[in-house]
């Protein structure tokens, strides 16, 4: 549709370039029917594109390119394997969490990516377990829906900077990588933006080492250790639903500094609480095998 639309070809649109070729025109018309819990695309207007080539996955969006209508059916995700259920909720989950600490966050982001949190911490497991658990279902396909609303309003982060690399550089789920990568991201940000976390926090149900639940605390020093408790909860989320280490799921380690440096090269491009740099990423990288 972009291309029908506005011609060229879709490589010309990636938003890293230094001059991405405008989007002039809307898409042709689009009626976006998910069937996975997921990655929110029926409400935001971005598209990846993966180049087999350059091994590198492309980001391409604008306005012009959201969906005609959503049409958001749960009972068309109720046959989906364990694995895609649990990787699809995961990348729902850093949607919302992603949006919430992203520095263009706002009150409508907020609210959507709150509740999209606390969906995914209630249901994911359920979902998982029982894919014919109509109840667990129709709450993850909200949650994708709302988490979708907030990112494309506030932004991702750093997960999905690191998410496009590794992404184009093996053949693996997106929502197993943001997985992978979202504890470690959230430990290094989350002093950058203490209240944001320990929002996060409580919608995501945590308990802290007394198993208190956590709840967001006035004082910035209180939510600094509430905020503690995210990485800690998304952990053993991850490890709930079988998501293995990185380097079980294929991520070289011999790779990170390629990693690194290319992340490094294109983390501008996202609203980040806390800016990285190559030796960032490379600390992140390696905090994913020491779950």
């Amino acid at each position: 549709g972009l291309v029908l639309a506005n011609g060229g070809d879709v490589v010309e649109y990636d938003f890293t370039l230094d001059e991405p070729r405008p989007i002039d025109r809307p898409i042709t018309p689009l009626v976006a029917v998910p069937t996975t819990a997921g990655t929110g695309s029926e409400v935001t207007f971005w598209a990846v594109v993966t180049d087999p080539e350059r091994r590198e996955k492309l980001g391409v969006g604008g306005p012009l390119m959201a969906p005609t209508a959503a049409l958001v059916d749960p009972e068309l995700t109720t046959t989906l394997p364990p694995m895609l259920t649990a990787f699809t909720g995961l990348d729902a989950l850093t949607h919302a969490v992603e949006a919430l600490a992203a520095t263009n966050a706002g009150p409508l982001s907020d609210l959507c990516a709150l509740r999209a949190v606390s969906l995914a911490a209630t249901s994911l497991r359920r979902a998982v377990a029982d894919g014919g658990d109509r109840a667990a279902r129709r709450d993850m396909a909200l949650a994708s829906l709302l988490a979708g609303a907030a990112f494309t309003n506030a932004d991702v982060g750093a997960v999905h900077c690191i998410a496009e690399v590794v992404g184009g550089l093996y053949d693996l789920p997106h929502g197993l990588v943001c997985a992978l990568y979202l504890p470690p991201v959230v430990e290094f940000s989350a002093a950058a933006a203490p209240e944001r976390y320990a929002a996060v926090a409580e919608a995501l149900g945590a308990t802290d080492a007394s198993g208190r639940a956590a709840r967001t605390p006035p004082e910035t020093a209180d939510a600094a250790c509430t905020a503690g408790v995210v990485a800690p909860a998304l952990r053993r989320l991850a490890r709930d639903l079988g998501v293995p280490t990185a380097t079980a799921a294929g991520v070289r380690v011999a790779d990170h500094e390629r990693i690194a440096a290319r992340c490094a090269e294109t983390i501008g491009e996202y609203a980040v609480p806390r800016p990285l740099v190559a030796d960032d990423f490379l600390a992140v990288l390696r905090a994913a095998d020491g779950r």
